[in-house]
Order: structure tokens, then sequence, then C-alpha cells
């Protein structure tokens, strides 16, 4: 249940750029982007290295849900706070995008804390890993987010008056 939530939220996110128009300034995203990598990396390290879940349990012995959500917003904070906070576009968009991060790390943290059956996304079998697949989580989702996205962008064009 918590993956179809976040599922509908990277698309309803999706839309949400797309209805701010937002313009973008390049080197500033770009330098956005590298900042978020780096910093998600350092939480993750931290969180992993220090063997957290060793200290306080592991999640994956069936944890609530709300539980999940917070532990991927903890994890996942080097990215959607980046975008968040960085100036590379008008506030709204920001806010729209970091949604976007928080729902694609939703997705990531109930593949891995909740593991039910086939994922179709991710698999702990298949990839390695330590943690849940933040940055993987927010490439593989992109293409559900652009759905989201060209119906925010089309139903916005079809909104604005025509210039005759």
């Amino acid at each position: 249940m918590l993956k179809s939530i976040g599922l509908l939220a990277v698309l309803f996110a999706g839309w949400g750029i797309a209805r701010t128009r937002p313009v973008v300034n390049l080197p500033v995203f770009a330098l956005t982007l590298f900042v978020g990598v780096s910093a998600h990396s350092a939480v993750q390290s931290a969180i992993f290295e220090n063997r957290l879940h060793e200290r306080v349990g592991d999640p994956r012995a069936g944890a609530p849900d709300m539980v999940v959500v917070l532990i991927a917003l903890g994890e996942a904070i080097g990215l959607w706070g980046t975008v968040l906070l960085i100036p590379w576009a008008r506030f709204g968009a920001r806010v729209w995008a970091a949604a976007y991060c928080v729902a694609a790390a939703t997705v990531a943290g109930a593949t891995f804390y909740l593991p039910v059956g086939d994922d179709f996304f991710f698999s702990g079998q298949t990839i390695g890993m330590d943690g849940p697949p933040y940055l993987l989580a927010a490439i593989v989702l992109l293409p559900i987010g652009a759905v989201g996205f060209l119906v925010g962008w089309l139903r916005n064009k079809n909104s604005l008056p025509d210039d005759d």
C-alpha cells in the first residue's frame, strides 16, 4: 500500500512541477544535483557506517508504514533538503521537486524495509545494498514523474489564453 501511495505521489509531484512552469538556472541546478548526491552519500554513510540500525533495531522486522516514511525522510534528507534549499528555480518548483524526492525515497524505503513478494523496482537479492536505494529510486521513477509532468504541462498549456 505504501509503495502505491509513493508511486502516486511521484506522479502528482511531476504534475506539480509542470504546473509551476519552472525556469531553471542550469548551472545552479547542476550544482544542486552534485551537492545533493554528495550530501545524501554522507548521510547514508554516517547512518550505515555507524550501524544505527544495530543500535535501535532493524525496522525490517515489521515496521509500521509511518516509521518507514520517517526513516526515508531522514535517510534521504541530503536529496530533498538540498533540492528545497538551493535556489535553482522558483520556490514552488523546488517544493514540488523536493516532494518528488520524498516520494521516491518513500518507495525505496518501503521496498527495502517492507519487502513483500516480487518487487518490480528493486530487489535486495539482485542489488547488494546496505540500505534503501534512494538515488536509484529517484532515477528509476523519473518516467512515472515524467508522465505526471506531461499531463500537468498539457493541461496548463490548454488553460492558457490564446494570443490571436
